[in-house]
């Protein structure tokens, strides 16, 4: 800022300077924690989010509780009771929609593993020639990463097996119209997966 001093028989310019600007961004979390490590500031001058967050990062770290503690020159009971704050607010519950976003990814994950595989022993102009073991063994990678996953979806009931299937049409066969109505019956709400249909739901013998 610039203002104008008259002074007797002088117009003097003086140049005012402008005080520094306060922000109230927050500390980027590594040099926070780097500072309650040197004990520059104390863990107590903290606000929860602040404090939890460097628990969070310590934890990631490797350290125990005890050794959290020290460092934060805070009780053991204090951190335990950061950390299973920490653990409920990362907490998973069942989502359908969640269950598929993952699903998806790994079946994306398990594509672009067998097209870099496949890439990698393709030959090029100009490039190292791939040996037949090497085609070999990335032939032999790509089956069991598609192994893999196959077994993933049917653990998930994502797809069923041949055995899950002769379950679904049996238990449709008997009941017909009336499939939505027995699900919710046996304790299935909406529309149940296939393959959690088990012989006993089939059967009838399973509690509504």
């Amino acid at each position: 800022m610039i203002e104008t001093k008259t002074v007797p028989g002088h117009d003097v310019t003086a140049h005012t300077p402008t005080p520094p600007t306060t922000t109230n961004d927050p500390m980027p979390l590594l040099k926070l924690v780097g500072l309650l490590r040197q004990g520059a500031i104390s863990a107590r001058n903290l606000s929860l989010n602040d404090r939890r967050a460097a628990v969070n990062m310590l934890v990631v770290e490797g350290y125990s509780t005890h050794e959290i503690a020290a460092i934060l020159n805070l009780s053991d009971r204090t951190i335990e009771r950061d950390r299973a704050a920490i653990r409920q607010a990362n907490a998973v519950r069942p989502d359908d929609a969640g269950g598929d976003q993952i699903i998806g990814e790994l079946k994306r994950q398990a594509e672009v593993a067998m097209h870099r595989l496949q890439r990698a022993v393709r030959d090029r102009e100009g490039g190292p020639t791939v040996t037949p073991h090497q085609r070999i063994r990335a032939a032999l990678h790509c089956y069991y990463i598609y192994d893999r996953l196959t077994r993933t979806l049917l653990h998930s009931k994502y797809i069923l097996d041949g055995s899950s299937r002769d379950c679904v049409e049996n238990f449709k066969r008997r009941h017909g119209d009336d499939f939505d109505a027995l699900l919710n019956r046996l304790g299935w709400p909406g529309e149940a997966a296939p393959g959690a249909l088990s012989d006993q739901a089939v059967s009838g013998t399973a509690q509504p």
